[in-house]
């Protein structure tokens, strides 16, 4: 990777709805889509959708969860939890499963520097000196990104692949060849289900003053692995 020219920024205001659409916009009904939360207590719980003929993501059959339930109505279900979604494709909706993960898009997530609250004891502001770094090197970066997300304490960058990859070994190099590129974190476990990103339009977790997660650039370059 090297420098070019610079990602144009969105001018209007992207939703969920438009990032699943763009990074997953050929699946089939082998393909499920996994959202997550934690609880207080430390359990996790999941949601998994498919999409028939193209069209909007519902519950599997089979699945015992409320008739009509896409992805935007199980975030606002729950919005006092933190919903995350993963670049993951699954062939399974069971926790347990060995079924094997598909990946939509390789990524790089690029922390920001933050500082606790001076007044409220809580949660942290932003340095905007780490935020306009991170930001001017994502855009400058080439490939281009596919989308670029806010996240809050961290900003990531996702190139989607023109077809899902699903040999693990070559995502986690490609993981650590963008990541090494861009300084980003790199100290994860290539866990499939540990690998989520925050909603647009949630609240930033950790975050104070208030600000809402958000799709800051998105293009129509879709990539091979070779290319990255």
């Amino acid at each position: 990777m090297k420098t070019a020219v610079a990602v144009e920024p969105r001018t209007d205001t992207p939703s969920f709805s438009d990032l699943l659409t763009r990074l997953f916009p050929t699946v089939t009904t082998r393909d499920l889509l996994r959202l997550s939360t934690g609880t207080p207590s430390g359990r996790e719980h999941e949601w998994f959708f498919w999409r028939r003929n193209g069209g909007h993501w519902t519950h599997p059959v089979g699945v015992a969860t409320g008739a009509g339930d896409r992805p935007e109505t199980i975030v606002a279900a729950n919005s006092d939890t933190t919903i995350t979604w993963s670049p993951f494709l699954y062939g399974s909706p069971a926790s347990t499963s060995t079924a094997p993960a598909r990946l939509a898009a390789i990524w790089a997530a690029c922390p920001l520097t933050a500082h606790p609250h001076p007044q409220r004891g809580f949660g942290s502001m932003i340095d905007p000196d780490s935020e306009r770094l991170v930001l001017a090197r994502l855009r400058a970066v080439t490939p281009a990104p596919s989308l670029i997300l806010h996240e809050g304490l961290r900003i990531s960058a996702l190139w989607r692949l023109r077809e899902p990859l699903d040999d693990l070994a070559r995502i986690e190099r490609l993981l650590w060849h963008v990541g090494t590129k861009l300084g980003a974190d790199r100290t994860a476990t290539l866990e499939p289900r540990a690998m989520t990103f925050a909603v647009p339009g949630t609240p930033m977790r950790g975050v104070f003053p208030r600000r809402d997660v958000a799709i800051l650039a998105m293009t129509e370059r879709d990539y091979s692995p070779d290319q990255l």
